[in-house]
């Protein structure tokens, strides 16, 4: 995609200047290209759907196809998938962060089979519409 002069309006944010003219300089600066964004996102999770759709858009210039996700979820359309996704990450956060309290008491929500199938299987569809995407992307 380099090559083709094909990368997204925030591909630039990858690293300092320096780093990218140095890695012009390399013999094979794609490569570099690639352990430059590896290195900066290493550590970092898209979780959230904005998250997701923004670097993906950003850096590469692809488009996020949340109706197929929606498609393999049966659901009736990509906002359907985003706010599915969005909630069961607050709902990671409240677990991970403040003990998944229930508002105003200091009860606890339990994590029922349901939240956790429905998680996994929506996870599992983003990530398959992502993968799909990229392949035929690239």
């Amino acid at each position: 995609m380099a090559r083709q002069g094909r990368l997204g309006s925030q591909a630039h944010k990858i690293a300092e200047s320096q780093d990218l003219l140095a890695a012009l300089a390399t013999p094979d600066p794609l490569l570099e290209l690639a352990n430059l964004a590896r290195d900066k996102y290493a550590r970092t999770t898209f979780q959230k759907s904005v998250a997701i759709e923004g670097h993906l858009l950003g850096v590469l210039g692809f488009q996020v196809d949340w109706g197929a996700a929606a498609t393999a979820l049966r659901l009736s359309g990509p906002d359907d998938v985003r706010l599915r996704l969005d909630e069961y990450v607050l709902r990671r956060d409240r677990i991970a962060h403040s003990g998944d309290l229930k508002e105003g008491t200091s009860k606890t929500r339990p994590i029922n089979k349901r939240f956790v199938v429905q998680g996994r299987d929506t996870v599992q569809a983003v990530a398959a519409a992502i993968n799909g995407g990229l392949d035929k992307f690239l």
